[in-house]
């Protein structure tokens, strides 16, 4: 593997910073969900939706922070407080989770044809109509709103199949980022093991970029292949 490079101390502490904001914003996002389903059963299904919704956002945060730990082994220097503006934002934090839904079929035919173009221009319109519904529903379960003829209450809007749906997708959410969650808190404990495997991973993102240029789908599920390798 070759020798070791050190991080400095600020680098070490930065990245027990990236760590406690990922570690704190998954707890959260697991405790949003218990709640919501307490809310639930008790039948109050908009403030359900809306807690399930502000969970789903909370995992968000710990795909951004994986990338900046990443980053940070890798060499690139990062700036939390720039890099972190964007979380703040519901429309960055939806676009995120995106990519852990499953492809639309637009975007399927597009990586099947090797229309590079058509297939990024197809996942945009998804993180888009996602962000929408998304942003709606949490909208609809939280306010009174008047819909052009009539005054609608959050009792009216949002009911229990509607609640079923985005919890079933909020825990599938919760699985697919916990491995992420798990690999933030390897990094911490030893990262100058980690760096010469990170830097193996960088050096392999070029590698398959060049390799499946017309299937960036194959690109990123062989990339996230050698992404875990670094906890295991």
């Amino acid at each position: 593997m070759g020798q070791k490079s050190a991080l400095s101390d600020s680098q070490r502490a930065l990245l027990a910073e990236i760590t406690k904001g990922g570690l704190a914003a998954f707890e959260n996002a697991e405790r949003l969900f218990v709640e919501a389903s307490i809310l639930l059963k008790a039948k109050a299904y908009s403030r359900s939706l809306f807690l399930h919704q502000i969970s789903m956002e909370e995992l968000a945060k710990v795909e951004r922070l994986g990338g900046l730990a990443s980053g940070l082994l890798m060499g690139i220097e990062v700036d939390l407080s720039k890099a972190t503006k964007g979380l703040t934002q519901h429309k960055a934090k939806n676009h995120l989770n995106a990519y852990m839904l499953p492809q639309s079929e637009a975007e399927q035919a597009a990586v099947e044809r090797g229309d590079v173009e058509a297939s990024l221009k197809a996942f945009s319109a998804t993180q888009t109509a996602f962000h929408q519904k998304s942003n709606d529903a949490k909208n609809a379960a939280l306010y009174v709103d008047f819909d052009g003829k009539t005054f609608v209450s959050p009792v009216e809007r949002i009911n229990a199949g509607m609640v079923a749906e985005i919890a079933k997708q909020n825990a599938e959410f919760l699985g697919l980022m916990a491995p992420k969650r798990d690999m933030l808190v390897k990094w911490n404990e030893d990262p100058d093991a980690v760096i010469p495997l990170v830097k193996t991973l960088k050096d392999a993102t070029l590698r398959l970029r060049r390799e499946y240029k017309d299937d960036p789908s194959k690109a990123m599920e062989l990339l996230m292949e050698e992404l875990f390798k670094t906890v295991s």
